[in-house]
């Protein structure tokens, strides 16, 4: 999904195996439809389940591939410059890094990744 844009038809088919999934109790047989899809792809803080709208989805995998190699080839976004000729929509981007860097909460994990001199691990 990251490289190639998939075809709408394919989407909607991959969604209605899920939705069957999780509505079908046995194979081949319809289930209930406890909640309806959209209620379903709510983020889980607001009481759906989180699935993803897979065309966005694949849209913006995509577009950070784009990114990546011309913005941040030997990193990740959160160390990325603005570059020198940069496009309106990095620019945007790039300008709201500071408010998703003060949003995040850093955790440590297995500790392989900790770097002591450059993350910021204490506020």
């Amino acid at each position: 999904m990251s490289v190639f844009k998939l075809p709408g038809l394919l989407l909607k088919e991959i969604e209605t195996m899920l939705a069957t999934f999780w509505w079908s109790h046995k194979r081949g047989e319809k289930g209930i439809h406890w909640q309806n899809w959209k209620k379903l792809g709510m983020v889980k803080s607001k009481g759906g389940q989180g699935f993803r709208d897979l065309d966005c989805f694949n849209t913006t995998l995509i577009a950070k591939q784009v990114f990546k190699g011309k913005y941040f080839q030997n990193g990740d976004v959160l160390q990325a410059k603005v570059g020198s000729s940069p496009s309106f929509i990095w620019r945007s981007l790039w300008s709201r890094l500071k408010l998703i860097k003060d949003s995040m909460v850093w955790r440590v994990g297995n500790g392989r990744n900790i770097r002591v001199w450059k993350d910021k691990w204490l506020p």
